[in-house]
């Protein structure tokens, strides 16, 4: 099995893209997708105008599942790790190449999210009992 392999807050690359392993529950991968600079821009204008014209309602909108950090680690700097509704991923075809493990800053920031916001419910049961402190 992947947890088997990959650890929170190891970061991988799978099918040209750039991820954040969370956690395995039964036959499912959940993963933060990596944004590039750009997109983590973009991603942060949008946000921002949401929030200028009075919403504040990022969370659950039309079954997207959102909640996103900013990196630290050296390799990530100045870009957005982000969890939506395709961050679900079958272990069964899983081929990826290990990047690095993040620093422990983003892995509580990413522990403080995944707490705080609305997120896939079997992922908010695997982080319930995570203590931010045990790595």
């Amino acid at each position: 099995m992947l947890k088997e392999i990959l650890n929170f807050g190891d970061t991988f690359r799978y099918a040209e893209k750039e991820y954040v392993y969370l956690a395995q529950v039964g036959d499912l991968v959940y993963a933060l997708l990596i944004l590039s600079e750009e997109s983590t821009k973009n991603d942060n204008d949008m946000y921002e105008k949401k929030i200028a014209n009075g919403n504040t309602t990022i969370g659950l909108v039309n079954k997207l599942i959102y909640a996103m950090v900013m990196l630290k680690t050296e390799e990530f700097k100045s870009r957005g790790a982000h969890l939506h509704y395709d961050a679900e991923h079958d272990v069964d075809d899983l081929s990826y190449d290990f990047i690095r493990c993040l620093e422990d800053e983003d892995k509580k920031k990413i522990i403080e999210a995944i707490k705080k916001e609305d997120v896939f419910p079997k992922l908010k049961d695997a982080f319930r009992d995570y203590n931010k402190s045990s790595f």
